[in-house]
């Protein structure tokens, strides 16, 4: 369905400053598949979501979706088909705007806009249902500006969002590493539930070991710009962060260097 195929990207080109963040990477997803990315800082897992929603163009290589040539269109003609939750609660929604109107803007994803606006019966029962499952009572403030709201509400409101017209591909970029570890853990349990309920391709940048091993049925490790390991649903089954860590030392024949980036659980 996703096919990433010898993609290459270069950052300040032929200047002192020039870094490879993406190293002829190679990857493909079926519909369906929940991928966990980690590796520390500087890996090019960002980077690797960015490419896939058109933020960078790519040096080299082929981003197809569904066989279809993506690469070459521009990030606002892929949020059409790609849904995305960033690691600031504070980007993924309107915060001047209410919760209704935010869900409003994400069921009109995709379609034609005309001049008219509004939310019908229809809409705003569709959002209560929605809501409902999140378990945070947002269904009971649909007519509240998302600026009153928290961090763990807003992000939890984001995922919806960004499922609630089916996207082909949900990039999420570390969407709980800015919210207290009891907030997301609920975030990343609601994560679980919208992405089984929609049958999501999913990409999840992860800077805990312990849950890119437990959540989803792949993981890639990505270190300078190239995937250095990738475990199916049975071998993350069997793993443990130990055990990742050593991977990792071996596959790089280096000393692993602990940061928040890979190892906070």
């Amino acid at each position: 369905m996703l096919a990433i195929k010898n993609v290459t990207k270069i950052f300040n080109k032929n200047s002192v400053n020039q870094k490879t963040a993406l190293d002829n990477v190679s990857l493909t997803l079926e519909e369906g598949d929940f991928v966990t990315v980690i590796g520390s800082n500087g890996a090019g897992k960002s980077t690797l979501l960015n490419v896939i929603a058109g933020v960078y163009p790519i040096d080299t290589g082929s981003i197809k979706l569904e066989g279809n040539e993506i690469s070459t269109l521009p990030e606002h003609k892929r949020a059409a088909f790609i849904g995305r939750v960033f690691q600031d609660p504070m980007k993924g929604t309107a915060p001047s705007m209410t919760v209704e109107e935010n869900l409003a803007l994400a069921l009109a994803r995709g379609k034609r806009r005309s001049l008219r606006w509004g939310i019908s019966k229809k809409d705003r029962k569709l959002f209560k249902e929605k809501l409902e499952v999140l378990g945070l009572g947002l269904e009971n403030q649909l007519t509240n500006k998302v600026e009153l709201l928290s961090g763990g509400q807003r992000q939890a409101m984001t995922v919806l969002m960004a499922a609630l017209v089916k996207p082909k591909v949900l990039l999420l970029d570390e969407h709980t590493a800015a919210l207290d570890p009891k907030t997301a853990d609920k975030v990343i349990e609601l994560t679980n539930i919208i992405v089984k309920e929609h049958n999501l391709t999913t990409f999840m940048v992860t800077h805990n070991m312990e849950q890119a091993l437990t959540m989803g049925n792949r993981l890639i490790m990505l270190h300078e710009g190239q995937i250095i390991l990738e475990l199916n649903e049975s071998q993350k089954r069997n793993m443990t962060v130990k055990d990742l860590i050593r991977e990792f030392e071996k596959v790089r024949g280096v000393k692993f260097v602990e940061d928040r980036v890979v190892l906070a659980n």
